[in-house]
Formats: structure tokens, sequence, C-alpha cells
């Protein structure tokens, strides 16, 4: 089976405070199945990030994106909006 990633993009309020909850995170988003790649930060809006990870389990990550956990992740975090995502291979 050929590698799946995921692609995920939103716009935070502040980058410093969502990067500390992200950071603080990691454990939750391994046990879902995710290796985080790249964090990246657009270059004329330092507030709109893009994510990379690996994928390693792709059910647990469907899981994972419609949990309440995510959801108060970005809320906690200051994700402004919905966040898009993608499965890519």
């Amino acid at each position: 089976m050929s590698k799946v990633y995921l692609f995920m993009k939103f716009d935070v309020a502040d980058f410093a405070k969502w990067k500390a909850v992200y950071d603080d995170h990691i454990p939750i988003r391994q046990q879902f199945g995710l290796k985080d790649l790249y964090v990246l930060r657009n270059i004329e809006n330092q507030n709109s990030v893009t994510l990379f990870f690996e994928v390693e389990d792709l059910e647990k990550v469907k899981l994972f994106l419609a949990s309440d956990e995510l959801r108060n992740k970005e809320k906690e975090s200051g994700v402004m909006g919905k966040s898009t995502f993608e499965f890519l291979k």
C-alpha cells in the first residue's frame, strides 16, 4: 500500500499561541495515527498555517478529524473558521 498523507490549512488568531497548543497535542495526534512532517506559514500572512502529516492509520485519522477532541483544541488554540483538509498519496 502506498503512503497516505494529510494536508490541512487554516488561519489562526495568533501563531505563537496556536503553536504552543499544537506542540502539547503531539501525543494525541500520534495516538490517532498521525506523524507530523511540516508546519508551514504563509509568507504574506504569518497566521495562515499549512500542515502536512504522514497517515499511519487512515480510519483512526478520519475519526480524529471528526472528533470533539480536535474541535476543542482548535477553539483553545485560536483557529479561525473551518479547517480544510485532504488526503493525498
